[in-house]
Parts: structure tokens; sequence; C-alpha cells
């Protein structure tokens, strides 16, 4: 995109103001922001990608202090809707994600949780990026079903094409 996404101008603020106030809506308890210069987590690799802010979130994230259920958010998902959001963080699995698309994601911090993200960060220090999909597989994720309307609000804006067409969009 040639600029931080979260700081993209985005209904009269921030591509990160406007998740932010989605996951309000959608009944977050706790907000942490992730990577990036804007984000309140440091990933352990920079520009590694969601997973390392995972890892960064199950070593900030102390069992007794902070929910254990967590809603990932991309910020480049502006169209996500509340109710979309409250139905993924209710799957009962560990880790849940719609099918086909591995964010956003809803996910238990728990000890086996902890331990998958521990192992991970390893393998992130060494190559450099993990896929979101390996949490899903080695943590059993659920594929949840999406209808056609749901589908329509999972479209990610990675490219200068995709950001004009989503603000030209009635």
């Amino acid at each position: 995109m040639g600029a931080d996404k979260a700081s993209l101008p985005y209904r009269g603020g921030t591509l990160l103001s406007h998740m932010r106030t989605l996951a309000a809506r959608s009944g977050a308890a706790s907000i942490l922001v992730g990577g990036g210069p804007l984000g309140e987590l440091q990933d352990p690799v920079a520009g590694a990608g969601p997973v390392a802010s995972l890892c960064a979130l199950a070593e900030y994230a102390l069992p007794e202090t902070v929910p254990s259920r967590w809603v990932v958010l991309p910020v480049d998902m502006p169209l996500l809707e509340p109710a979309l959001v409250r139905r993924l963080a209710a799957a009962p699995a560990r880790a849940a994600a719609f099918a086909g698309h591995p964010l956003p994601l809803a996910l238990s911090l728990d000890a086996e949780t902890r331990t998958v993200l521990a192992r991970l960060k390893i393998r992130l220090l060494a190559q450099g990026s993990v896929a979101v999909r390996q949490v899903l597989g080695l943590l059993g994720g659920q594929d949840l079903g999406a209808s056609d309307s749901e589908t329509a609000q999972l479209i990610n804006v990675n490219t200068p094409d995709e950001w004009r067409r989503l603000n030209n969009r009635p």
C-alpha cells in the first residue's frame, strides 16, 4: 500500500480507529493493537504478520489478569460488522475462523495455545514468517461457514486498487 494501513483515513478517522470502534461495538472487554508503529504489543519479529502479534499476545496476556478469549481483527478488513465478530467470538473451539479466511480469528489463550505459540515463535524467529493457517491447524481450529452477506464482509484491502474500490463503495 505504500503506507501503514492502520493510519489510512477511513470514515472520518483511520482504519485503526474504525477497527477499535468495531471491536468495542462487538463487546470487546480489552482491545490491544499488535504490530506496526501504532501497536501496543511489540512483535518478536517486525513485519512478520499476524502470528508474530499472536506470539506477543501470549507473552503479554497473563492468564489471571486478562480475558482468555480473544478475537484478532485485521486492520485491513473494514467491512466486518459486529454481529459477525460476535458469532466468531462465540465459536466453541480453541481456535476458529471462517472457512477460507484465516482472519479474523477467535482464539482461547489457554495453556495449550500458549505452548503452540511459544513453539511457533521459535519457528518465526528462524524463518521470518508463519502462516495463520498453521496456528489453526495446530490448535484443531474450527472452520465456520459464512453466508454470502457474511463472506462479503471478509474482504481484505491490500493494494491501492482495492483501497480505491473500498472508498468508492456506496
